[in-house]
């Protein structure tokens, strides 16, 4: 079936296959689950030729990051009404006080997607990203629920622990939503 292309090491069959992989979770969604929806992120390891590539896919909010040599970037862009600027400010920032200015503004509307799986009259556009990749390197997939509660240091933290990064991430994002009520 579909999934079966993603072991291969054709670059562009894994890219659209992991397009239409998503299309088809939304189109499932509306159909089985209507009035419902999510946001979603894909992440396929690609070998060819001794280089091993990344691909990502995403459709609203979910977010990969890479972490490379402790520092840890975001590798795809929120389906958001935010600006890249104040979402980047935002991601900075671990209280409302520090935001000024357009940053601010646009908090609010933070978790305002503007498309997502199961969402909308129109299928989604399925932002695929891709980037060289080297042993050592690590690829982190968060939700909202990460992201939202812990600034874009506090996940770098936990990624760079060299085990249980996965259930810190977790457990820290959780701890920072009951002390704080989704303050943010």
């Amino acid at each position: 079936g579909k999934m079966a292309a993603l072991d291969s090491n054709d670059l562009d069959l894994v890219k659209k296959t992991i397009e239409e992989a998503l299309v088809e979770a939304h189109n499932k969604i509306k159909s089985e689950a209507q009035g419902s929806g999510t946001t979603g992120v894909v992440a396929k390891l690609v070998e060819r030729d001794g280089k091993t590539t990344l691909v990502v896919g995403s459709v609203g909010d979910s977010r990969a990051y890479v972490l490379t040599f402790g520092e840890l970037f975001r590798l795809t862009k929120d389906d958001s009404l935010m600006s890249d600027d104040a979402s980047f400010d935002i991601d900075e920032a671990s209280s409302l006080e520090e935001l000024a200015g357009e940053a601010r503004i646009q908090f609010p509307r933070r978790n305002i997607i503007t498309q997502g799986l199961g969402l909308g009259d129109e299928e989604p556009v399925v932002q695929v990203k891709s980037m060289g990749v080297k042993p050592g390197y690590k690829v982190i997939l968060t939700s909202d629920g990460v992201q939202d509660n812990l600034t874009r240091e506090e996940i770098q933290e936990e990624a760079n622990k060299a085990k249980d990064e996965a259930s810190g991430l977790v457990m820290r994002a959780r701890k920072r939503s009951q002390e704080t009520d989704h303050y943010i």
